[in-house]
């Protein structure tokens, strides 16, 4: 994981790749890291003017979309969890897509014209497995050009303005490994060929990475962390070969947690107003609840 700049203006890179995208027309596991490096302390204030929770936005594949999977078992769950009453999680994560499908996207689900409080403190990018499929797929998309689509993705997103002027910080994760044995028995009981190589993997976790340096944007890298070219370590980190098994999803929790302390401090929860007074602050003559 790396940090170059958190916050800055625009980089030509930036705008070129802002400008590439369409027009937008007018219109129990995870429980027990909470606590591993954040105080629950509460911290009164506002949060926003409207009285709305401030966001996170997880944007990614089907290893987005399943964050939530299992009780206790997702890595989106453990930041729910983490942020209670704090920020909402927002998951937009959809099974199978690549860089390329989720940019053309970006105008329609996260429009322009968007109130100040929808638009996210930090938004979590997570592609490239699909990406990373073989020539074979329809999800195959070049290394150039996932490195292309997710400079577009980070641009669009870093550009939009929360309620304080400030804009959507980023991070991004790479694609994790493969395990190719698991993953191709999985694809030949559904009729298909082995789709995906875990050295193929490695390039565009490289790409992701790459990105993070030229665009000044953290980057956990995932591929690493869940044990990269040693299959013995990978292989408890994954599920069906593609997708997290419950400790791949904590260790990835884990990892962006510690990523935000270390790369956005002032977003990590005890730095964030708790939404309400706590209950036993409210007297049974309370006639209001300021819920800012």
């Amino acid at each position: 994981m790396f940090l170059l700049t958190a916050s800055r203006a625009p980089t030509a890179d930036e705008d070129t790749a802002a400008a590439a995208l369409p027009r937008q027309p007018r219109s129990s596991s995870l429980r027990s890291l909470i606590s591993f490096a954040f105080s629950s302390s509460y911290s009164r204030g506002s949060s926003t003017s409207t009285g709305k929770r401030p966001k996170l936005l997880l944007f990614g594949d089907s290893l987005t979309q399943r964050g939530f999977e299992g009780p206790g078992q997702g890595w989106a769950a453990g930041l729910a969890h983490t942020y209670g009453r704090r920020a909402d999680v927002v998951n937009r994560g959809f099974s199978g897509y690549t860089s390329k499908w989720c940019a053309l996207m970006l105008p329609t689900l996260f429009p322009a014209d968007d109130p100040a409080w929808e638009v996210p403190l930090l938004a979590v990018v997570f592609l490239g497995a699909n990406d990373a499929a073989l020539p074979t797929r329809e999800q195959h998309v070049t290394v150039h050009e996932y490195q292309q689509y997710l400079r577009c993705i980070v641009a669009y997103l870093r550009n939009r303005r929360r309620l304080d002027g400030k804009g959507t910080q980023i991070l991004l994760l790479t694609p994790p490994p493969v395990d190719e044995d698991r993953w191709e028995a999985h694809c030949l009981a559904r009729g298909r060929e082995l789709d995906r190589k875990n050295e193929v993997t490695r390039l565009y976790a490289q790409a992701c990475l790459g990105v993070g340096k030229t665009m000044d944007v953290p980057v956990v890298d995932v591929w690493t962390l869940l044990g990269g070219a040693d299959l013995t370590e990978v292989a408890p980190n994954l599920g069906d070969g593609l997708h997290l098994s419950p400790q791949g999803n904590l260790l990835v929790c884990e990892a962006v947690l510690r990523a935000i302390e270390e790369y956005y401090p002032d977003l990590v929860p005890s730095q964030l107003p708790m939404q309400a007074p706590e209950h036993f602050e409210i007297k049974s003559s309370t006639t209001s609840i300021d819920v800012a």
